[in-house]
């Protein structure tokens, strides 16, 4: 009775496969994140530099005296906002 003989399976195809599937999977995500940035670009064209409707609204507020100014939440903004540009600059320093 004769052996069969099996030749050694080649390793080297597995590993091509995942990197074609790696490659296929960050072409997919770069091309979802430049589809992402076009609709976010799309939006703020879109979108005009003064709201109207919010301008009319405290120009009435203003002239009729019950614009209010809340400080407290002026401060907390522009100290959150300031945070935030430190935490930026510090997380992208080479």
């Amino acid at each position: 009775m004769q052996q069969k003989t099996v030749p050694p399976k080649s390793k080297k195809r597995p590993a091509i496969k995942k990197i074609t599937h790696i490659k296929r999977h960050t072409h997919f995500c770069h091309n979802s994140k430049l589809h992402e940035i076009a609709m976010i670009k799309k939006i703020l064209q879109q979108t005009p530099d003064i709201r109207e409707e919010k301008v009319k609204a405290i120009k009435k507020a203003i002239r009729t005296g019950t614009y209010q100014v809340n400080a407290k939440s002026i401060a907390e903004r522009m100290i959150n906002e300031s945070l935030f540009d430190l935490y930026v600059q510090i997380t992208n320093r080479p």
